[in-house]
């Protein structure tokens, strides 16, 4: 289940969709249908919140979400809506911060659901890659947190140009212990993040019989034609 509080979310379900069909839809319309077709088989949900919401609010939907479907893993996108409009004056944004982390580490132990949840980073120097200290807020969202992703964006010297390169760094794992930096790159047809190994593949299968399925009809169409 997505908790979308930046983007609506029928920009968001725009979105995913290109990803899902890994095709510019703006350029195969004719594939929108099929594409919405399938897409809405997943078994995905939507919180219907957006802009800043409390906690309260976010929990409770949350757990309405698992008990009545089953829903095993909730992104919140992103914790900076919850602070600042639920709490008295006495609590400063850290103290908040805090306060919601903890909230949903108990909510992801008492109901066996996997949280993610997106953090903007601290404003650093552009030349230093991020750490986790450069998570927003105190030490609790780094301690709490089971994994650490962040997603990195390097500028290297090459052929006298200075280009960007972006990369996934796995910072905190804390059951397994491996970590690591991948590689990825963004592809704006699809609007989504590869490796290196897996970018440029081509559309979806979905999008494969969808296109299989188009030049049947329109031979079938053409054999009319020709018989009448």
């Amino acid at each position: 289940m997505w908790g979308s509080f930046e983007i609506q979310n029928h920009r968001l379900a725009k979105m995913m969709m290109t990803q899902y069909s890994r095709l510019n839809l703006y350029k195969n319309v004719e594939l929108f249908d099929y594409v919405s077709s399938q897409y809405s088989k997943l078994p995905l949900k939507f919180m219907s919140f957006h802009g800043q919401e409390t906690v309260q609010n976010v929990l409770k939907t949350m757990s309405n979400a698992v008990v009545l479907h089953d829903i095993k893993h909730i992104v919140i996108d992103n914790l900076q809506f919850m602070i600042g409009n639920q709490f008295s004056g006495s609590l400063d944004r850290f103290a908040q911060q805090d306060y919601i982390i903890g909230s949903f580490r108990r909510f992801a132990t008492n109901f066996n659901c996997h949280v993610t949840i997106v953090i903007h980073p601290k404003k650093e120097d552009s030349d230093e890659l991020l750490k986790i200290s450069s998570i927003f807020g105190s030490a609790k969202a780094a301690q709490e947190a089971d994994n650490i992703l962040i997603l990195q964006e390097h500028k290297t010297a090459k052929e006298k140009k200075n280009t960007w390169i972006k990369f996934i760094e796995v910072c905190k794992n804390r059951y397994d212990g491996d970590l690591g930096k991948m590689l990825v790159k963004f592809d704006k047809e699809n609007l989504c993040f590869s490796t290196s190994k897996s970018v440029n593949n081509g559309p979806e299968p979905i999008v494969v019989d969808a296109l299989t399925d188009l030049n049947n009809l329109n031979n079938n169409f053409n054999l009319l034609k020709e018989n009448c």
